[in-house]
């Protein structure tokens, strides 16, 4: 992999017959190398038995692949390993840093793998990491109406705005406004109620959760505010290389 390293880069343009041109060279090797990734992959997951030496070596595949752009050999071929050995989850939660980190972020992940992903988190109840993964990924190509229920049905209002903000249909940035808003008037609802109707632990239990609904009342009060200023303004959110459909 050291020698493929080099071969990518250029340091040995010469060996094998490599192209001077760096696209043309790029794409050769990657033809090989996804060849020699899966079956060395493969190789490796026979002779490891250890759950722990597996991922290891996942992570390792997949800091491979995008220092080499072998991204799309990294979630279909190679990704089909990995669920053929039993470690898809693995490979999901290893994929996470990366996300995180925007390392993908102009990488179109295909829809299978996007699902997969979403499915995972939303089964392990990590929503708050699930919405810094949709607002980390680039999602040209995804479902976004799929993906818009799911943050509306879950509640996650800053993916559901980036989701809405991609639509081919201008007017649908629009609506996590009024999502947000209908979402205050269930909150005020939900915390209209009698003290004389309840016990004492019932009312301790009733006030610490007023406590906690009035946060999130004042929160989505203020998040409104802010997307409406930058839908004035023809902001994106978040800042992606390309267009937003309300621009100046």
């Amino acid at each position: 992999m050291c020698i493929r390293d080099r071969m990518y880069c250029g340091e040995l343009k010469g060996f094998a017959g490599l192209s001077e041109e760096k696209e043309v060279r790029e794409i050769s090797v990657q033809n090989y190398m996804s060849r020699f990734l899966c079956e060395a992959l493969i190789q490796c997951f026979e002779r490891m038995k250890d759950v722990g030496e597996r991922v290891q070596q996942i992570k390792a595949m997949i800091e491979f692949c995008i220092e080499t752009k072998l991204h799309n050999y990294l979630f279909t071929d190679i990704a089909s390993i990995f669920e053929k050995y039993g470690l898809e989850s693995h490979f999901i939660s290893s994929l996470e840093p990366y996300i995180l980190t925007e390392q993908l972020k102009q990488t179109s992940i295909p829809k299978s793998m996007c699902d997969k992903i979403v499915n995972y988190y939303i089964s392990k109840d990590k929503l708050e990491t699930l919405e810094k993964i949709i607002l980390s990924l680039n999602l040209e190509k995804q479902d976004l109406e799929c993906l818009g229920s799911i943050c509306l049905q879950n509640k996650m209002f800053s993916a559901l705005i980036y989701i809405k903000g991609l639509s081919e249909n201008t007017y649908q940035y629009m609506e996590p406004s009024l999502y947000m808003h209908n979402e205050m008037r269930q909150l005020r609802k939900a915390n209209n109620f009698s003290a004389n109707d309840l016990d004492m632990q019932s009312l301790i239990s009733s006030h610490i959760a007023m406590r906690e609904a009035n946060k999130s009342y004042t929160y989505l009060g203020y998040k409104i505010l802010w997307y409406i200023d930058k839908c004035f303004s023809g902001e994106r959110f978040p800042k992606r290389c390309y267009s937003m459909p309300f621009s100046t």
